[in-house]
């Protein structure tokens, strides 16, 4: 299984991304930071389906006609009251995309969390913008 810790939540559609984004972003002041954290790692998470998914990834011809690999992807996050987590993973080491992390660690157009860096910041501004009141 390949997994990078960035920080739950699980989803199959994006009517229904929306929906826990707004009751994550309405409901107690803790989820005034972690709404913000949970659509970075949504966005990143999208991210890595398209890489996934792309023409340019051989995923596409040797493992996307079945779309196990593409369905096996996830995301969690987890808030403590102190700490948040979220993760992204892909691959199941029982099933049929147990070869994921042998196909990130041949790097290139094979890590599909190659992008997730790019994020780094965002992340950053979620919490600056908490501490400032925005």
């Amino acid at each position: 299984e390949a997994s990078m810790t960035v920080v739950a939540f699980s989803w199959s559609d994006l009517d229904a991304l929306e929906e826990e984004i707004d009751r994550v972003t309405l409901v107690d002041e803790p989820y005034r930071i972690t709404g913000p954290l949970n659509e970075v790692l949504y966005e990143a998470f999208a991210d890595t389906q398209a890489r996934v998914a792309s023409p340019a990834h051989p995923h596409v011809t040797t493992y996307q006609p079945t779309g196990a690999l593409l369905e096996s992807g996830r995301t969690e996050s987890e808030f403590t009251g102190d700490v948040w987590t979220g993760t992204i993973t892909y691959g199941d080491s029982t099933g049929p995309v147990d070869y994921a992390i042998y196909e990130m660690a041949r790097g290139g157009i094979h890590d599909w969390f190659a992008g997730l860096p790019e994020f780094g910041q965002r992340y950053l501004d979620a919490i600056a913008d908490y501490w400032e009141g925005d």
